[in-house]
């Protein structure tokens, strides 16, 4: 991944899209340690690469990216616990919609995934248009074992990603459709 800033980079303090002007490669990197975990600035940060990335006419394609050791590991659940019914509709739909904003990029888009990639990050891999995953990967969406469903778009892009029958097996059950 470019080290370098270039002209152009977009850096907010957790997400950051380098541009390698060489090859025309955006990165978009999450950086909120320890596990990449989605709140409203990690949100706005991507809302703003996927914009940038979108009308840089220097840049040609796009990389989604965790860092070595960690995709994101979803929604931020402690951010969630002192919000009300409505404040967490609006707050979901912010993510769907930057979440879209991500898939709309009119540039190849490319997931690369270390580590976790779980629920909210799940969802944020699939706003791809290809999936790159290390061996140590893990992806899924755990969230239905705690009775909550994919609200970032899961349910929809799943089902385009890996089939009906394989989406069926995460969405209904939380489990991976490999460890069956």
């Amino acid at each position: 991944m470019p080290n370098a800033q270039n002209k152009g980079d977009v850096m907010t303090e957790l997400v950051r899209l380098e541009v390698d002007e060489g090859t025309g490669v955006g990165t978009i990197r999450l950086d909120r340690p320890k596990m990449n975990a989605i709140n409203e600035e990690v949100t706005e940060g991507l809302a703003e690469a996927a914009r940038e990335a979108t009308f840089n006419d220097k840049i040609k394609a796009v990389v989604l990216w965790g860092g070595e050791k960690i995709f994101a590991a979803g929604a931020d659940i402690k951010m969630m616990a002192d919000r009300t019914p409505a404040e967490m509709m609006n707050r979901i739909g912010m993510m769907q919609s930057v979440f879209s904003q991500i898939e709309e990029i009119p540039k190849v888009t490319i997931a690369a995934i270390n580590g976790y990639a779980l629920g909210g990050g799940c969802e944020l891999a699939m706003t791809c248009d290809f999936r790159v995953v290390a061996d140590n990967a893990q992806m899924g969406q755990p969230e239905i074992l705690l009775g909550v469903i994919p609200g970032a778009g899961g349910t929809q892009r799943l089902p385009r990603t890996i089939g009906t029958s394989a989406a069926l097996m995460h969405i209904l059950l939380g489990v991976s459709p490999h460890s069956t």
